[in-house]
C-alpha cells in the first residue's frame, strides 16, 4: 500500500489575478508572471507533498514548467517555498503585494 499526501487547492478569480500580479522573486513582470501562472496551476492539479520536502527538485519543476531560470535562486525559491508552506500550514489562500515593477525589462 502506498500513501501519499497531496497539496490541492483551487483559486477564485481574484486570488489568481492577486497571484498573477504577485512578486515571485523572478526579475522580470512577465517572469514573474509566469512563475505564479505555473504555481496555480500546480495547486489546481495537486502537489504531492514528497515533492514539496524536496525543494531543490520542486523548484527545478517550476522552472521546467515556466521556462524562468532564476526561479532557483535562493530569494525566489525562499518565496515560493515560504507561500506554499502558508497554504498548507493555514489552509486558505494568502493575499500577496502587487509587484510594482511593471516593465518586462530586468531590474538594474
Amino acid at each position: 500500500m502506498t500513501v501519499t499526501q497531496t497539496l490541492k487547492a483551487t483559486l477564485d478569480t481574484s486570488q489568481k489575478v492577486n497571484w498573477l500580479d504577485a512578486n515571485w522573486g523572478a526579475f522580470t513582470r512577465r517572469a514573474n508572471s509566469d512563475v505564479a501562472s505555473v504555481l496555480i496551476a500546480m495547486l489546481e492539479e495537486g502537489i504531492d507533498l514528497a515533492l514539496l520536502k524536496n525543494e531543490r527538485r520542486f523548484m527545478d519543476e517550476v522552472e521546467r514548467r515556466s521556462g524562468v531560470g532564476e526561479i532557483t535562486d535562493t530569494d525566489a525559491r525562499n518565496t515560493v517555498m515560504g507561500r506554499l508552506e502558508w497554504v498548507f500550514r493555514e489552509g486558505r489562500i494568502p493575499m500577496l503585494r502587487p509587484d510594482y515593477n511593471t516593465d518586462d525589462e530586468e531590474e538594474a
